[in-house]
């Protein structure tokens, strides 16, 4: 209820709007958490373990149900390699950011004030990176990021279809290619064409960036013989809602949402007297659930890998360098949990958050998976679930 009331707030709204609403809407479910067990519970640890299980799960359970599934019929997928590259140098400088406060605390090498201190220079410096490389996406280098494959990493056919999706969200024609003089390739609104760019049935997987779902599809008509639009015969055009009611749909969902995050929040602490699960098991593996959006997935088995990627490492990107700060300089600006909430977090936690991003860097070097790289993620996500589950802080 709540993707589809920005779906139709976002179709009253310019490209711009459009943005950065979809920016502050994107980990709606991991703010709210936050902000639960910041301001109610001032539960810091388990925040802190949260934080990291939510970059945990988007990108070894979410990505790597998508390669597994996506990669069963698609022998081979590929992505663009400027903004794989951008994303695993991202996530980097976010593990780093964490990993040295936390060397430095476990080294004792500091005290807490001074820890506290750090923890909020750094924040800004994140939250300055964060930004700088969405305006980079959104506006100095859009086509180096948004463009598939070059040619010459792609088949023709591989090539058109990466390029469909594209032409859906900006209106922008397709040539396609043409072996044979004078020949004229079949319309590409056949219900049969391999080549037929899906219309996206929800607004998570209409996002072209880790930050915009700007890509709504536009019906066109069809034009010159070798220049073609995308097109849909049960595609819906123009809003369904009034504006104020999509308003109105759309905080109604947010309080929902609200109701169902915090009845979760408060039920851990009985979870954990009922069961043997320990908080870092429930931080790292349990609480990031709700916030999977399992779209990409789909998108994944209808060859668009792009976009998965995008959304899936995009949501870890935002999480590392713009919640993570943003909890840490808030509880700094109202004074809730001061001296409590910094970047250092537990050593397992750490450890965990960096073999990920550095299997990730691995599996996006070439630009190019298929479904074993699925299993890849999703055991490295065992793995760390089976060592959270033994997992004692206050063991010595």
């Amino acid at each position: 209820m709540c993707d589809y009331a920005l779906e139709e707030i976002e179709k009253y709204l310019g490209p711009l709007a459009s943005d950065l609403l979809d920016i502050f809407t994107t980990n709606t479910v991991q703010v709210i958490s936050s902000l639960l067990l910041l301001f109610e519970t001032n539960q810091v640890d388990l925040l802190q373990t949260s934080l990291v299980g939510g970059i945990l799960s988007n990108i070894l359970v979410l990505l790597g149900l998508s390669l597994l599934i996506g990669g069963l019929p698609n022998h081979e997928q590929r992505f663009n390699r400027l903004g794989a590259q951008g994303a695993s140098t991202l996530l980097s400088i976010a593990a780093t950011s964490i990993l040295i406060p936390t060397a430095v605390k476990l080294l004792g090498q500091t005290n807490e004030e001074n820890l506290v201190k750090q923890s909020r220079g750094v924040a800004v410096v994140l939250l300055f990176v964060y930004v700088a490389y969405t305006f980079c996406q959104m506006v100095t280098h859009r086509n180096e990021y948004y463009h598939a494959p070059p040619p010459h990493e792609m088949s023709i056919a591989q090539g058109l279809a990466a390029a469909l999706p594209m032409a859906a969200a900006t209106g922008a024609a397709v040539t396609a290619p043409n072996t044979t003089p004078g020949a004229v390739p079949p319309p590409l609104n056949s219900p049969n064409d391999p080549f037929q760019a899906p219309v996206w049935a929800s607004r998570s997987a209409r996002h072209n960036n880790p930050n915009s779902s700007n890509s709504r599809a536009r019906s066109h008509q069809h034009s010159q013989s070798n220049t073609y639009h995308i097109s849909h015969p049960h595609e819906i055009k123009g809003p369904q809602l009034a504006f104020p009611v999509a308003i109105f749909v759309f905080c109604v969902a947010i309080v929902l949402l609200y109701f169902c995050i915090d009845a979760t929040i408060d039920s851990i602490e009985a979870l954990t007297e009922a069961t043997n699960l320990t908080p870092t098991f429930i931080g790292l593996v349990l609480l990031p659930i709700p916030n999977l959006d399992f779209a990409p997935i789909s998108l994944a088995v209808d060859n668009y890998l792009e976009q998965t990627m995008r959304y899936t490492v995009g949501r870890s990107i935002q999480t590392a360098l713009l919640v993570e700060p943003f909890v840490v300089l808030l509880s700094w600006w109202t004074g809730v949990g001061s001296g409590q909430v910094t970047l250092a977090f537990d050593g397992f936690e750490v450890v965990s958050l960096f073999t990920t991003i550095l299997l990730l860097g691995f599996l996006m070097v070439d630009a190019k998976v298929h479904w074993v790289h699925g299993i890849l993620l999703l055991s490295d996500w065992v793995l760390i679930g089976i060592a959270a589950y033994f997992v004692d802080k206050g063991a010595n």
